[in-house]
């Protein structure tokens, strides 16, 4: 799996020398994942990821609606149908116009503040999350909004 090959990755950094104590280990939202959380190679390490709580509400709630557990990427689909209500709902007679879906705001959903860009990607306001223990802990928030650069 995934974060096994990830911890003998940094088993073998840690035995050609990293030092750990002087050296941040990064990664990116694949390690939000319960086997990585008490893997001793990744204690300390950080990485970004949407803050889970509003993701697990959704969660129970679609278990609750729909008594199964819903798809890994459920949440997204349910974020852009949200999207899509409140700018019809809001955003005047073109609700899909080029200056209202490359808001500088972004928008704010269930995974937190994103906005699209120009080129055709997306940006993230993603929480910083640090291994060691059961459960993850925030070592930076996720932000409120966007600075107003691109």
């Amino acid at each position: 799996s995934f974060p096994t090959r990830l911890s003998s990755d940094i088993q073998a950094l840690i035995s050609a020398g990293i030092d750990k104590s002087r050296v941040k280990i990064l990664g990116t939202s694949r390690w939000n994942d319960p086997i990585a959380f008490n893997d001793q190679n990744l204690a300390g390490a950080w990485y970004p990821s949407a803050d889970p709580g509003p993701i697990e509400a959704f969660k129970l709630r679609y278990r609750q609606t729909y008594g199964a557990e819903p798809a890994a990427l459920a949440v997204l689909g349910y974020e852009t149908v949200f999207l899509a209500a409140g700018l019809v709902r809001t955003a005047g007679p073109q609700p899909f116009r080029e200056e209202i879906l490359l808001s500088r705001n972004g928008f704010f959903g269930k995974t937190g503040l994103f906005r699209f860009r120009p080129d055709g990607t997306s940006e993230r306001g993603l929480a910083v999350f640090e291994l060691g223990g059961s459960t993850p802990k925030i070592v930076g928030p996720a932000p409120k909004q966007f600075t107003q650069g691109t």
